[in-house]
């Protein structure tokens, strides 16, 4: 953007080495400038050496969240599964939970492909059902979901673009299984939740 002023034509936003040359040049004290200069190149690396990277943790490789959260989608996909086999009149809602986990599992690893370049095989062995009567179970696939929900959102505010998408899609799923449960325990008989 430039501006034309007596026959002169001003930048808003010069070059800062430029003007920092010109300015030295006719102000040989540096002071009375009419705008911030920055520190010189050899100033500004001491600068920038001196001061404590800031990471919010250990470097992390490429797709290690979500390493995590396809490991906890496939407990909480093996869980729903198990469930639908013991609930009875219960297992259709319980088995569209478990369906949409199962998609939720492709959809993390084809995104973990897409930013890796790998696909990732867990090394966990098949989660072993849990002996927990159905609403204890129940109530434990709903403490996954949630879990999820959780992770998705958090991952989310980490990430950018259709990865950023995916998971804000995920974390709505997810709370819409915790509802699912939540619903499915209201139905069930007073008795078969003690």
């Amino acid at each position: 953007m430039a501006q034309q002023e007596s026959g002169w034509v001003l930048e808003q936003h010069p070059d800062p080495e430029t003007f920092r040359r010109v300015w030295a040049r006719v102000m040989p004290d540096g002071e009375g400038s009419p705008i911030a200069l920055e520190p010189e190149p050899s100033e500004r690396t001491e600068q920038q050496e001196s001061l404590p990277e800031e990471h919010s943790g250990p470097e992390r490789e490429p797709g290690a969240s979500l390493e995590m959260l396809i490991d906890r989608t496939r407990a909480a996909f093996e869980s729903a599964q198990n469930l639908v086999r013991r609930a009875g009149r219960y297992g259709q809602s319980i088995g569209a939970v478990a369906a949409e986990d199962r998609t939720a599992l492709r959809r993390l690893s084809a995104a973990y492909y897409l930013e890796t370049g790998r696909d990732y095989r867990s090394n966990r062995p098949p989660q072993s059902p849990e002996p927990l009567a159905l609403a204890p179970a129940l109530r434990r696939q709903y403490q996954r979901e949630e879990e999820l929900e959780g992770l998705c959102v958090n991952q989310m505010k980490q990430s950018a673009g259709t990865q950023a998408e995916l998971l804000e899609e995920l974390s709505l799923q997810f709370r819409r299984h915790c509802r699912t449960l939540r619903q499915t325990l209201e139905r069930m008989e007073p008795d078969r939740l003690g």
